[in-house]
């Protein structure tokens, strides 16, 4: 037995400890343990019980069995946090595959962002996604959707708004439709300089967090979208970079224009790699216009022809 293996079991028993309010047998752990397919006898629970006594993650209440500690609860949330490491991951490459976005028919299923607003300032906030999608910093294509509504299997909170903006993750998907394996490696702040692309300020990888970047970035409220929308100005937008093999760069290239002909994708191809800018520096720039929102990048499919220009 591997020590990686004995420790997801023991990670597994303070888990069910923590899940019950009253003390838990080593009968009782064993079956609850073979119900999330871990195969292990009683005895070996005792002995990782025993284990787990000796660090004071676990308390022994005589014969009816034992509770977490505070100690085990630390270190269970310690755990859980190593285990959702490659939870954001996973998500984007299950958005990306889905993705079935047809450049020639101009239609099938895109990954949106998804933002709350308070219903009244819906006006507000067309306003400013028209004056960042005219900058060519963000995709015009959005969807609105009123109190009562329903979007994305949700339905709209009453006195809320809900606004579907592009995302830039389903480029990823239209590459790999055509072949091309793009991999995602970090989002961040580019700085923009005459509105040329100057390169990342700041980046968090996608696989080293439990947070989407971009969400991270968006929330900090770090961005100056006002900046970088002037014709002579200075600011920093979000963008994220993805590694691409050289070989295909002609081909990537190709697919890329034809999207940016459309209006969807402003990209910078790099040395090793390309930038996209991200679908929310519409929502950055309500944001630092005064108009807070509850955003979630790349949270779900919806299909093209929902959308409209702002």
């Amino acid at each position: 037995m591997t020590e990686i293996s004995v420790q997801r079991k023991i990670i597994e028993i303070l888990r069910i400890l923590s899940e019950s309010g009253v003390p838990v047998g080593a009968r009782r752990i064993g079956d609850l343990l073979s119900e999330r397919g871990y195969n292990i006898g009683e005895r070996a629970v005792r002995y990782h019980l025993s284990l787990l006594d000796e660090r004071g993650f676990t308390k022994k209440h005589g014969y009816l069995g034992r509770t977490i500690t505070d100690l085990g609860r630390k270190e269970l949330e310690e755990a859980l946090v190593t285990d959702r490491l490659n939870f954001v991951m996973t998500g984007v490459e299950s958005m990306i595959y889905q993705t079935s976005f047809d450049l020639e028919q101009g239609d099938g299923d895109v990954v949106v962002n998804l933002s709350v607003i308070d219903k009244d300032r819906s006006d507000d906030a067309l306003r400013l996604l028209g004056e960042v999608a005219s900058s060519g910093l963000a995709s015009p294509y959005i969807k609105l959707v009123d109190e009562g509504e329903m979007i994305c299997t949700e339905v709209v909170a009453e006195g809320k708004s809900v606004i579907a903006t592009f995302c830039s993750i389903t480029v990823d998907g239209v590459l790999l439709k055509a072949g091309i394996p793009a991999e995602l490696k970090f989002g961040g702040l580019v700085r923009l300089k005459d509105r040329e692309f100057e390169g990342f300020v700041e980046y968090i990888g996608y696989k080293g967090t439990t947070i989407n970047p971009i969400k991270i970035f968006l929330s900090k409220q770090m961005t100056d979208v006002s900046g970088a929308m002037k014709a002579d100005g200075d600011g920093l937008i979000l963008a994220n970079f993805r590694e691409i093999p050289e070989i295909a760069e002609e081909k990537v290239r190709k697919v890329l224009t034809e999207l940016k002909d459309i209006g969807i994708a402003e990209w910078i191809y790099e040395q090793g790699g390309l930038v996209l800018y991200a679908g929310v520096n519409g929502i950055a720039y309500l944001e630092e216009k005064g108009i807070k929102t509850d955003t979630r990048p790349n949270a779900a499919l919806m299909p093209f022809s929902e959308m409209v220009e702002v």
